[in-house]
């Protein structure tokens, strides 16, 4: 009776360069194609921020304007009066005067435009 033992091949270990290099490009064309849409996620999202606290602003400036009527007050007709009624206060040097009635918050070179019942020029 014979006896056959299993012979272990040779085979290579690892992977050859030119595997890691069609790796290397497929990772290489995934990168290019999914930065861009990246960035536009980050413009879109600063936008986001902006467009709420303008929201957030403009219910403030409601609330103000009704309590200042309600307490038997005259309003102001800044629209920097609102500034620190948001939480977190934005700085009132970003918000200005755009028109009757309404302001402009604007954060670096994003804004946004919220409503101010008693706005005039500040």
């Amino acid at each position: 009776m014979r006896f056959h033992f299993a012979t272990r091949s040779a085979a290579p270990k690892g992977l050859t360069l030119i595997e890691l290099v069609v790796v290397m490009v497929i990772i290489g064309i995934l990168a290019a194609i999914a930065v861009p849409n990246l960035i536009d996620l980050r413009d879109e999202a600063n936008q986001a921020k902006v467009n709420a606290t303008a929201a957030s602003l403009g219910t403030a400036a409601a609330l103000y304007y009704a309590e200042t009527i309600l307490g038997g007050s005259t309003p102001s007709t800044s629209c920097r009066t609102v500034a620190t009624r948001v939480s977190p206060p934005v700085t009132d040097t970003n918000i200005t005067y755009v028109s009757a009635g309404l302001c402009r918050y604007t954060e670096g070179a994003l804004s946004a435009d919220f409503a101010f019942p008693n706005a005039a020029s500040n």
